[in-house]
């Protein structure tokens, strides 16, 4: 199973501590980082590895909505 890290950002969009989730896939990874809906309330960075996915926040029904 793959191995993502999901970075908070703070409100200056700075990354903040990860948070480790191993998951099947990168929707999986978008959906473990939405239902860490307090820790990211300011977006966050999605990374397999080395592999970025992009910054994301989340809209209405926590769907990932890429950020700029």
């Amino acid at each position: 199973m793959p191995f993502y890290r999901i970075y908070p950002l703070n409100a200056a969009g700075r990354v903040q501590q990860p948070v480790d989730a191993e998951c099947a896939d990168d929707a999986a990874a978008l959906v473990a980082a939405s239902l860490l809906e307090d820790r990211v309330a300011n977006g966050c960075e999605v990374w397999e590895l080395t592999r970025f996915l992009g910054r994301f926040h989340f809209g209405g029904a926590r769907r990932p909505i890429m950020a700029d």
